[in-house]
């Protein structure tokens, strides 16, 4: 490798790496990634179930759901641009009978609280209309319309092919441990 100076070296190369590469890019920094696999994705993000969550899990008022609502809509626009196919699939947070207190209530207005007005509670009858190979003790859910699913390789993938058409670099099979790290000059050598 050719000795180049980047303003930023993201190390790892799986979505939230990717992610990272991609903005900075955009932003104007000369940027490479690198990742000790052969190939990007290779561990969790590769394989991950794909869903865009709305943010019902995270607590009311958190910089946590706050993050993850923002970060949803401009999923749906990356998604939208990109041409990357998403499927609208809902979600049920289901009550069971060994669930000790039924929260669906709060779930709804979680739900209702962080702008998925069309969430609804449904009675077990309901939940097995729509869902007819859950398990009949279901208790009731909360239907939560808003979440959807896209391909986790596909969606993380364009991120990479993003960053490079916008000039960022990507190597693979690039360890980096400590041992090869030094600091020299004001600049980290790799």
């Amino acid at each position: 490798m050719v000795d180049v100076i980047y303003d930023l070296i993201v190390i790892g190369g799986g979505v939230v790496g990717l992610a990272v590469l991609r903005a900075a890019t955009l932003h104007g920094w000369k940027c490479a990634l690198v990742e000790a696999e052969t190939e990007l994705l290779s561990q969790a993000s590769g394989s991950n179930s794909g869903i865009a969550c709305t943010g019902v899990d995270a607590s009311p008022g958190t910089l946590e759901r706050a993050l993850i609502r923002d970060a949803n809509s401009q999923f749906r626009l990356y998604c939208e641009r990109h041409n990357i196919p998403t499927r609208p699939c809902g979600s049920l947070v289901a009550l069971w009978p060994e669930d000790s207190n039924d929260r669906l209530d709060e779930v709804l207005a979680e739900s209702h609280e962080a702008g998925d007005t069309h969430a609804q509670r449904w009675s077990p009858s309901q939940v097995l209309s729509e869902e007819p190979n859950l398990a009949s003790a279901v208790r009731g859910a909360v239907h939560i319309p808003g979440e959807i699913v896209v391909d986790p390789w596909l969606y993380s993938i364009s991120l990479g092919v993003h960053a490079r058409e916008n000039g960022a670099d990507i190597f693979t099979n690039f360890c980096v441990d400590g041992a090869s790290t030094t600091f020299e000059d004001g600049l980290w050598v790799l």
